[in-house]
């Protein structure tokens, strides 16, 4: 778990990001348009479209790619390539709870 000042769920993005303040890594959440695929091992993952093309992808053998639009959240270190994996959500509220949840939970 990330040791930050208190943040519940429910909170507001603004609340992570105070409360995130001096961490090495910081919340970001995006809304877009995202692929999500899986590789030859049947590991699923999710990508901003703006990173790869459709193409690209199919290329390099990933399977079951499908393109969604939702809020996209991980945590990621600024000025490094460091971060954690993509989940896309539906809505930004179910974004910001993941990372509630899962990183700055008790």
């Amino acid at each position: 778990m990330i040791q930050t000042k208190e943040v519940k769920l429910n909170s507001t993005l603004e609340d992570l990001y105070q409360a995130s303040k001096g961490q090495a890594m910081q919340p970001e959440i995006v809304e877009g348009y995202w692929f999500t695929f899986e590789d030859k091992w049947g590991e699923c993952f999710c990508i901003p479209c703006w990173v790869e093309s459709r193409e690209t992808l199919e290329e390099e053998g990933y399977l079951e790619i499908e393109e969604i639009k939702g809020w996209g959240a991980r945590l990621q270190m600024p000025g490094y390539l460091d971060s954690t994996e993509w989940c896309v959500f539906d809505t930004e509220q179910e974004a910001l709870d993941y990372l509630l949840e899962t990183y700055y939970g008790d």
